[in-house]
């Protein structure tokens, strides 16, 4: 989902996982591994992690936006 922050007026990336598929031990793993890596990563071609949290149904990882398609001009 695509997120706009008004004060900053900056847009943001937000992946949310259902905690349903953490059932399975492989997803569970594999959504920890892209959390951990997306917030311990310094390097400009990886996307920045800003925020990840968690409510009883879903999990959430907040993201910077990166635009894709053709380049206007």
């Amino acid at each position: 989902m695509l997120l706009f922050n008004k004060q900053t007026e900056k847009n943001y990336a937000m992946k949310v996982i259902s905690k349903e598929q953490m059932k399975d031990p492989k997803q569970k793993e594999h959504a920890l591994n892209e959390r951990n890596v997306l917030a311990s990563n310094d390097h400009p071609f990886l996307l920045k992690l800003y925020y990840s949290f968690q409510t009883d149904t879903n999990l959430y990882l907040i993201t910077e936006f990166v635009e894709g398609g053709k380049n206007p001009k």
